[in-house]
């Protein structure tokens, strides 16, 4: 268990990094709408990974009978990851040049 939470904290905190070293990012940031969206998107991707650690901590001991329980709460957890980058992408719709696009393919990529 204590694995598992240690694996998606670096993923997590490797997210975190690009998104605070990307120059495209820092470059979307320089418009004020754009780096509002940037900051639901930093926002949002935290609570997700607040939310899936919470989850594992949630589990317990691992227990291979409970393997149709620790599926079903990733399937929640997953279905409100996709929820939480829709927030992020929606959060760009108002801003001015490729903001939104080089998100979505930032997202995409981060995937």
């Amino acid at each position: 268990k204590e694995l598992i939470k240690a694996g998606f904290q670096v993923a997590a905190d490797k997210v975190n990094e690009v998104i605070k070293n990307s120059e495209t990012l820092k470059e979307l940031a320089k418009d004020p709408m754009a780096s509002q969206a940037l900051d639901v998107c930093k926002q949002t991707l935290n609570t997700a990974v607040e939310d899936l650690l919470g989850a594992v901590d949630k589990m317990g001991p691992l227990d291979a009978s409970k393997m149709n329980e620790y599926v079903e709460d990733l399937k929640v957890w997953l279905s409100a990851a996709v929820n939480h980058q829709t927030t992020c992408l929606d959060a760009f719709e108002n801003t001015k040049g490729e903001a939104g696009e080089k998100m979505k393919g930032f997202l995409k990529t981060a995937q």
